[in-house]
């Protein structure tokens, strides 16, 4: 005769015992300093990181970006899930070293972008042009040479800027009872003024 196996009554699984110290139903999101000094001491029994760190990637997770709703809405659903709890803490305004990383992000993408080599020639070419039609008592070579991006000696320095833009490089300036003296350093001439009229240049070769 078969014995009778007594059914096994199912258990469920105890739930967690919410903290007496802070509100374990709060998705808290900010800076993790300014977070954790707002909470009381010895109320945090472990804490769980993800490295690795400083890999300079952009994972879409500053304030105001989509990346950071995803986020929020994904920490949401997982507290949810593991503790039933239904209460979200939206982020408040971002702190001091985001906005300073926000604003550098910002600055390097837009020089970035001026140094395209495309921008660059267009950025020139919009300042040729402008110089040219701001002076029309120029003589037609020079007026041509500034176009072409070119120096010619007798030029002012007004004009050889015009052309060629700034000196990358530098100015070396020597004042004399004889006058101003100036040598422009670009990448493979140098060029000398006297008293502000390109008299020689001279071209660098390896």
């Amino acid at each position: 005769m078969a014995k009778k196996v007594a059914a096994k009554e199912s258990v469920a699984a105890p739930r967690q015992k919410p903290s007496a110290l802070v509100d374990t139903r709060v998705v808290y999101c900010g800076d993790n300093l300014e977070q954790l000094a707002k909470l009381p001491a010895a109320c945090i029994d472990l804490i769980y990181i993800d490295p690795p760190f400083n890999s300079n990637r952009n994972y879409k997770v500053f304030w105001g970006e989509s990346g950071m709703n995803r986020l929020a809405l994904f920490l949401c659903v997982l507290c949810i899930f593991c503790y039933g709890c239904s209460t979200y803490q939206p982020p408040t305004q971002p702190t001091e070293s985001e906005k300073a990383m926000q604003e550098l992000d910002a600055s390097v993408k837009s020089e970035m972008e001026r140094l395209r080599p495309e921008n660059i020639a267009a950025e020139a070419k919009r300042r040729r042009d402008d110089y040219v039609n701001a002076h029309p008592e120029l003589q037609q070579q020079t007026r041509d040479d500034i176009l072409s991006g070119k120096f010619r000696i007798g030029m002012t320095a007004e004009q050889v800027q015009a052309s060629c833009g700034k000196p990358p490089h530098g100015v070396n300036s020597t004042v004399t009872a004889y006058g101003k003296f100036e040598q422009w350093v670009y990448d493979s001439n140098y060029l000398y003024f006297e008293n502000g009229i390109l008299i020689s240049f001279q071209k660098f070769q390896q």
